[in-house]
């Protein structure tokens, strides 16, 4: 939902790292979005994964939105603004799938606990969503 409402990449000029990962960062939204396309966007990227809405969730709003002609006139206004692009910084190649090192991150994540004296599993990580 961030690229097609910016054209770009989120995190563009950030380190794709285990430090990137771990830092639970969300990109923000321009105010020139519907108010609905938002709180879809900020609903999808919770990071409790139980808390996401479902592709069909996603799909019958984008349905209501489609039968709402406020929504829709708010979607025209959008479309009218054109964001200044900027330059991609990292190449694009940065931004394809590529293998991780999950026994690096669940080590970082188990260095981050409170209680690191206990498997991950029963460490609660705060949601800040």
């Amino acid at each position: 939902m961030w690229v097609i409402a910016t054209g770009q990449q989120p995190y563009d000029g950030l380190n794709f790292d285990i430090d990137l990962s771990l830092q639970g960062l969300r990109p923000e939204f321009d105010n020139h979005l519907p108010k609905c396309y938002v709180e879809l966007a900020v609903r999808c990227l919770n990071k409790n994964q139980e808390s996401r809405p479902t592709a069909e969730d996603i799909r019958n709003t984008v349905q209501k939105w489609r039968t709402d002609k406020e929504i829709m006139k708010q979607f025209e206004t959008a479309d009218k603004y054109i964001p200044h692009l900027v330059e991609q910084i990292y190449p694009k190649d940065m931004f394809t799938s590529k293998l991780i090192n999950v026994r690096k991150i669940s080590k970082k994540l188990s260095e981050m606990a409170i209680i690191p004296s206990k498997p991950m599993e029963y460490v609660t990580i705060q949601n800040d969503f």
